[in-house]
Order: structure tokens, then C-alpha cells, then sequence
């Protein structure tokens, strides 16, 4: 799995939370069950920051859902997030 587009297109900017959670796979995620990516955002400049992105593979590396309890309160929130560039 490479870095999505939603991503790498948006470095320095900002991207749409539905389209950065599509981006990896993610549909219907939102609303704090299991899902197949988890994102962390941290508040930072009056907006939402992504600072982590979460996966969950199987004991044989196979992608799977990550569970609920995993990826809970990542704090991506906002429609919006922006992505920082180092």
C-alpha cells in the first residue's frame, strides 16, 4: 500500500476528511467502529493536523479492519485537515 494521492497531492495544504479516508480505503469509517484505517490529528494553529495514520495486518501480513478500540478518538474531526510538510 503506497501513500494515497490524497496525500501527496496536498502536502503543505489541506484535504477533505471523506477524501483522505477514501484515499486509503476507508468508507464509512466515521462514526467510531471498525475500520480499515485509523487517522490521528492533532490541533495545532487554530485547525486539525494529521499526525498519524494506523493499519492493522494479520499475523501472515495481510491487510485487515482495524479494530474499534485500536483506531478510537484519533481526533480527526474536522472536514478539514491539513497536511504539513517537513
Amino acid at each position: 500500500m503506497g501513500t494515497p494521492a490524497a496525500i501527496t497531492n496536498n502536502i503543505g495544504g489541506a484535504v477533505e476528511l471523506n477524501e483522505l479516508m477514501q484515499g486509503f480505503g476507508a468508507y464509512n469509517c466515521q462514526n467510531g467502529g471498525d475500520c480499515i484505517v485509523g487517522l490521528t490529528c492533532q490541533r495545532q494553529n487554530g485547525g486539525q493536523y494529521l499526525a498519524s495514520v494506523t493499519t492493522c495486518y494479520s499475523p501472515s501480513f495481510q491487510r485487515i479492519t482495524c479494530p474499534a478500540s485500536t483506531i478510537k478518538n484519533g481526533g480527526c474531526t474536522e472536514q478539514k485537515i491539513y497536511l504539513q510538510s517537513f
